[in-house]
Protein backbone atom coordinates (compact mmCIF):
# COMPACT_ATOMS: atom_id res chain seq x y z
CA UNK A 1 0.00 0.00 0.00
CA UNK A 2 1.35 3.46 -0.87
CA UNK A 3 2.38 5.69 2.03
CA UNK A 4 0.09 8.66 2.66
CA UNK A 5 1.87 11.64 4.19
CA UNK A 6 0.08 13.18 7.17
CA UNK A 7 -1.43 16.60 6.64
CA UNK A 8 -4.36 18.32 4.98
CA UNK A 9 -5.98 16.58 2.02
CA UNK A 10 -8.60 18.97 0.77
CA UNK A 11 -11.84 17.43 -0.48
CA UNK A 12 -12.02 19.03 -3.90
CA UNK A 13 -15.38 19.94 -5.38
CA UNK A 14 -16.04 19.15 -9.02
CA UNK A 15 -17.00 22.48 -10.63
CA UNK A 16 -19.96 22.48 -12.98
CA UNK A 17 -21.04 25.26 -15.30
CA UNK A 18 -24.56 26.76 -15.19
CA UNK A 19 -25.84 24.10 -17.61
CA UNK A 20 -24.54 21.29 -15.38
CA UNK A 21 -21.58 20.34 -17.57
CA UNK A 22 -18.06 19.88 -16.20
CA UNK A 23 -16.12 23.12 -15.84
CA UNK A 24 -12.59 21.82 -16.44
CA UNK A 25 -11.10 25.32 -16.64
CA UNK A 26 -12.64 26.02 -13.23
CA UNK A 27 -11.23 22.73 -11.92
CA UNK A 28 -7.74 23.73 -13.08
CA UNK A 29 -8.05 27.07 -11.25
CA UNK A 30 -9.34 25.30 -8.12
CA UNK A 31 -6.44 22.84 -8.15
CA UNK A 32 -3.89 25.66 -8.50
CA UNK A 33 -5.59 27.63 -5.72
CA UNK A 34 -5.49 24.68 -3.30
CA UNK A 35 -1.89 23.77 -4.09
CA UNK A 36 -0.83 27.41 -3.73
CA UNK A 37 -2.41 27.47 -0.26
CA UNK A 38 -0.16 24.59 0.73
CA UNK A 39 -2.45 21.58 1.08
CA UNK A 40 -0.64 18.28 1.54
CA UNK A 41 -2.76 16.67 -1.16
CA UNK A 42 -6.11 16.64 -2.91
CA UNK A 43 -8.98 14.20 -2.58
CA UNK A 44 -11.23 14.06 -5.62
CA UNK A 45 -14.43 12.24 -6.55
CA UNK A 46 -15.53 11.42 -3.02
CA UNK A 47 -18.78 9.58 -2.45
CA UNK A 48 -20.96 12.29 -0.90
CA UNK A 49 -21.13 14.84 -3.70
CA UNK A 50 -21.62 15.29 -7.39
CA UNK A 51 -19.55 12.23 -8.34
CA UNK A 52 -22.61 9.97 -8.26
CA UNK A 53 -24.14 11.98 -11.10
CA UNK A 54 -21.08 11.91 -13.36
CA UNK A 55 -20.56 9.34 -16.09
CA UNK A 56 -17.37 7.27 -16.20
CA UNK A 57 -16.12 9.51 -19.03
CA UNK A 58 -16.72 12.61 -16.90
CA UNK A 59 -15.01 11.00 -13.90
CA UNK A 60 -12.03 10.14 -16.12
CA UNK A 61 -11.93 13.77 -17.30
CA UNK A 62 -11.86 14.99 -13.68
CA UNK A 63 -9.03 12.56 -12.80
CA UNK A 64 -6.99 13.35 -15.93
CA UNK A 65 -7.44 17.11 -15.54
CA UNK A 66 -6.61 17.11 -11.82
CA UNK A 67 -3.50 14.95 -12.13
CA UNK A 68 -2.25 16.95 -15.12
CA UNK A 69 -2.82 20.26 -13.32
CA UNK A 70 -1.24 19.09 -10.06
CA UNK A 71 1.80 18.06 -12.11
CA UNK A 72 3.42 16.20 -9.24
CA UNK A 73 3.16 19.10 -6.76
CA UNK A 74 0.92 17.12 -4.38
CA UNK A 75 -0.57 13.64 -4.07
CA UNK A 76 -4.08 13.06 -5.43
CA UNK A 77 -6.42 10.56 -3.79
CA UNK A 78 -9.23 9.40 -6.09
CA UNK A 79 -12.47 8.18 -4.53
CA UNK A 80 -13.69 4.78 -5.69
CA UNK A 81 -16.62 4.05 -3.38
CA UNK A 82 -19.54 5.90 -4.90
CA UNK A 83 -23.06 4.97 -5.87
CA UNK A 84 -25.59 6.58 -8.10
CA UNK A 85 -27.48 6.39 -11.37
CA UNK A 86 -24.42 6.54 -13.64
CA UNK A 87 -22.25 3.59 -14.74
CA UNK A 88 -19.67 2.52 -12.23
CA UNK A 89 -15.96 1.92 -12.57
CA UNK A 90 -14.69 -1.57 -13.38
CA UNK A 91 -15.55 -1.71 -17.06
CA UNK A 92 -12.39 -0.04 -18.32
CA UNK A 93 -13.42 3.41 -17.14
CA UNK A 94 -12.71 5.31 -13.95
CA UNK A 95 -9.13 5.81 -12.88
CA UNK A 96 -9.23 3.73 -9.74
CA UNK A 97 -9.21 0.51 -11.71
CA UNK A 98 -6.16 1.39 -13.76
CA UNK A 99 -3.43 2.03 -11.18
CA UNK A 100 -0.21 3.12 -12.79
CA UNK A 101 -1.86 4.26 -16.00
CA UNK A 102 -1.59 7.90 -14.93
CA UNK A 103 1.60 7.66 -12.92
CA UNK A 104 -0.09 6.79 -9.65
CA UNK A 105 1.06 4.14 -7.21
CA UNK A 106 -2.13 2.14 -6.97
CA UNK A 107 -5.30 2.15 -4.91
CA UNK A 108 -5.23 2.94 -1.22
CA UNK A 109 -6.92 0.83 1.38
CA UNK A 110 -7.72 1.96 4.90
CA UNK A 111 -5.22 0.96 7.55
CA UNK A 112 -6.14 0.84 11.21
CA UNK A 113 -3.84 2.46 13.72
CA UNK A 114 -2.24 0.13 16.17
CA UNK A 115 -2.71 2.50 19.07
CA UNK A 116 -5.48 4.98 18.53
CA UNK A 117 -5.21 8.29 20.32
CA UNK A 118 -7.57 8.59 23.28
CA UNK A 119 -10.71 10.57 22.57
CA UNK A 120 -11.14 13.79 24.45
CA UNK A 121 -14.51 15.19 25.27
CA UNK A 122 -15.25 18.55 23.71
CA UNK A 123 -16.87 21.10 25.97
Amino acid sequence: MPHVAPGVYNITATPLDPSGELDLAGLRRLVDFQVALGVTGLSILGNLGEVRYLTDAERDAVVDTTIAQVAGRAPVIVGMGFSGPQPRCGDGGAAGWRPGARGDRGPLSPRRRRHAAPHRRLR
